[in-house]
């Protein structure tokens, strides 16, 4: 095919009208987080659809132009949605986070298994506004294309854990050695002076081969850390009102009013189903801080002093953003 590059693409006719994502580092508790917001009403089953993940990185290397980033991810949306709402490629694996039967209302994904498809979904959509829920990988890094791409219709509820917790989790899931070797592993690498290293390591490729694993997974958390916050913080001041920070510590420890808030932020409401969905993920629950001590112990034990001055400075960053972003509501 012949390449025109004049083209501009465009996507006018628009199905979803609403979208929340669920968004925060790995292993920050965007799973929970976005299975919470499905009991809300009106908000759909989690979704992890690879999309806005890929999309985003692509166009932040100049491999995509805006037009095409745009429309793209425009057109997942929909028919990410669509086929919500006919229970197509609906997930019913026990285990996954995305499985109907770890969400809210499964009944209702396999009732539309044996519904109608076609020009009366487009009808119940537009009657009913539904809301698209998708947990994507530090979308807030790429904000503002997210915003440039579906402007009011996206809100993004940020969950913020101490790094010491996802630090402890990335080295027990391997990330420190596992990203561009293991099959299993669908982040992006790329080729440095004939080594692998993973999109997180631009600007330090050569120490992250030289790092031991724990070190390795500081700096990547470091590298998520910063870079979701900075984007933030260059957000217009609109667009900041479309983004909504919570604690992973707030959440599980005193969960319902955090769920007031986020309903309130997106304009829903809590059902019979939320409190089922806190019970399934063990909210509310005590948060131990021996346990973090443990772990940071863990941690330091393991790493380079220089990795360890990098981890408290994060950590005091963490409690400087939590009292900073996060509006509390102990009632």
């Amino acid at each position: 095919m012949e390449v025109n590059n004049n083209i501009k693409l465009i996507r006018n006719n628009r199905l979803s009208r609403e979208i929340v994502f669920a968004d925060g580092i790995g292993s920050s508790g965007k799973g929970m987080l976005s299975q919470i917001l499905a009991s809300f009403e009106r908000i759909e089953k989690q979704r992890n659809d690879m999309m806005f993940d890929t999309i985003p990185r692509f166009h932040s290397l100049g491999k995509i132009s805006d037009d095409a980033a745009i429309v793209a991810m425009q057109t997942e949306a929909d028919q990410q949605l669509y086929h919500t709402m006919i229970s197509r490629d609906i997930n019913f694996r026990f285990g996954d986070s995305t499985s109907v039967l770890n969400n809210p209302f499964p009944l209702r994904y396999f009732k539309r298994a044996f519904g109608p498809e076609g020009d009366s979904i487009i009808k119940l959509i537009n009657d009913t506004n539904p809301i698209l829920n998708e947990a994507p990988h530090d979308a807030l890094k790429n904000a503002e294309l997210f915003f440039n791409t579906f402007n009011k219709e996206l809100k993004i509820i940020y969950i913020l854990r101490n790094p010491i917790e996802v630090i402890h989790d990335w080295e027990r899931r391997g990330f420190g050695h596992r990203i561009g070797t293991d099959p299993r592993e669908f982040q992006f690498s790329y080729e440095y002076n004939n080594l692998i290293v993973p999109l997180y390591a631009m600007g330090w490729e050569d120490e992250y081969h030289s790092a031991t694993t724990i070190d390795r997974n500081i700096m990547m958390i470091h590298y998520h850390y910063y870079k979701n916050i900075e984007s933030y913080n260059n957000l217009s001041d609109d667009n900041k009102e479309q983004v909504m920070f919570i604690l992973f510590d707030d959440l599980v420890g005193n969960p319902i009013p955090v769920c007031s808030q986020m309903a309130n932020f997106l304009g829903t409401k809590k059902t019979y189903w939320t409190k089922k969905i806190l019970k399934m993920n063990n909210c509310p629950r005590i948060i131990n801080n021996n346990s973090l001590e443990i772990k940071y112990k863990e941690i330091i034990s393991a790493a380079s002093k220089e990795k360890i001055d990098i981890l408290d400075i994060m950590i005091k960053d963490y409690e400087q953003l939590s009292n900073k972003y996060v509006i509390k509501d102990n009632t």
